[in-house]
């Protein structure tokens, strides 16, 4: 005996229905750790995936070097292609770091930054400038003295080898960017800059303690581009979104349908696959309300039928005419 199951058209209908709820909305890419390797730490500083020691076996960590630190003097310390920089704290929730230039002492106020910033623009697909919570320091070099309130001098990190045949060079801390046109109004040359999170600088009349204080707490850089591989292998477009990694898919006139994801082809044939699903839900509700009907007619026919012989059964047991039973019948 066959086991009843479902009508293929259900079937169909019901996958169909279960890709567009799944497929036609965006999904955001989960953060994976393909490591089941123990964390590390350096100092007070947890180091887990993407990060990883150097002592720390390769598949711990992203594939990228910068997620290499090396842990010196109890410090984790952040190597891009130039420059070196102090782990100050990584945060995995909202996936960033926050790091400070290797010659910045903390209290230590004739300690000055080694390294410019902008060598972070070029370091590394994955590490990016986390823009919104940074603000610009400059260190300019002036050869007159400069009157305005976000010039702070700067008695510990002048650099006169712009101006060598100058008998005085007046040197300054800038908070903020400032134009080209600017710096050579008052005769000033940009010397280096480095980012200081905004958290620990706020307001314009900062003093050179306050400057430096920030400097030591450090800047704020963003991997959550660490995460996207998964997103990046299917031509999706990563971002990060209330402290969640999204993926999404753009769909143009001009992208070969070869070259489409999956989703893009959701997404871009969504409306034509809205149409086809309700016309498959019209057809198959018309189905069924045809198809209960039959049944209801059927059992109606069926019903009278088995009453009609029962009456021509009852009138031959008492020897009667059928004919004339079913005559007497319509009578009464």
């Amino acid at each position: 005996m066959m086991s009843e199951g479902k009508p293929p058209n259900t079937i169909l209908f019901s996958i169909l229905t279960i890709l567009i709820i799944c497929c036609w909305f965006p999904a955001g890419t989960r953060a994976k750790n393909s490591s089941s390797c123990v964390s590390s730490s350096c100092g007070q500083i947890s180091i887990s995936y993407p990060f990883r020691l150097a002592t720390d076996p390769p598949n711990c960590g992203h594939p990228d070097p910068i997620f290499e630190l090396q842990c010196l003097q109890n410090r984790p310390i952040l190597q891009p292609k130039s420059g070196k920089y102090v782990v100050q704290s990584i945060s995995y929730a909202n996936f960033s770091v926050r790091v400070s230039d290797l010659g910045i002492v903390e209290k230590n106020y004739t300690s000055c930054p080694a390294y410019s910033s902008d060598s972070l623009w070029d370091t590394t697909n994955y590490m990016s400038l986390y823009l919104q919570s940074n603000k610009d320091i400059i260190l300019v070099s002036c050869l007159n003295p400069v009157n305005r309130p976000l010039y702070v001098e700067d008695p510990a990190c002048g650099n006169r080898t712009d101006f060598l045949n100058s008998s005085r060079v007046y040197n300054y801390l800038v908070v903020g960017w400032v134009p080209d046109s600017e710096l050579a109004e008052n005769s000033c040359r940009e010397d280096r800059r480095t980012l200081v999170s905004s958290d620990a600088l706020s307001g314009n009349n900062a003093s050179y303690t306050m400057i430096h204080d920030s400097m030591a707490y450090g800047m704020g850089l963003s991997w959550f581009r660490a995460l996207c591989g998964e997103c990046d292998r299917s031509n999706g477009f990563c971002s990060l979104e209330d402290n969640k990694i999204r993926c999404h898919h753009y769909c143009y006139e001009d992208t070969p349908f070869e070259e489409r994801s999956f989703r893009c082809k959701l997404d871009y044939y969504g409306a034509l696959i809205f149409v086809v699903g309700v016309g498959i839900a019209s057809l198959l509700g018309l189905r069924f309300i045809l198809g209960v009907i039959f049944v209801i007619g059927f059992l109606l026919y069926k019903r009278r039928k088995q009453r009609s012989s029962q009456d021509k059964n009852g009138a031959i047991e008492h020897g009667l005419d059928p004919e004339s039973s079913a005559v007497e019948l319509e009578k009464r």
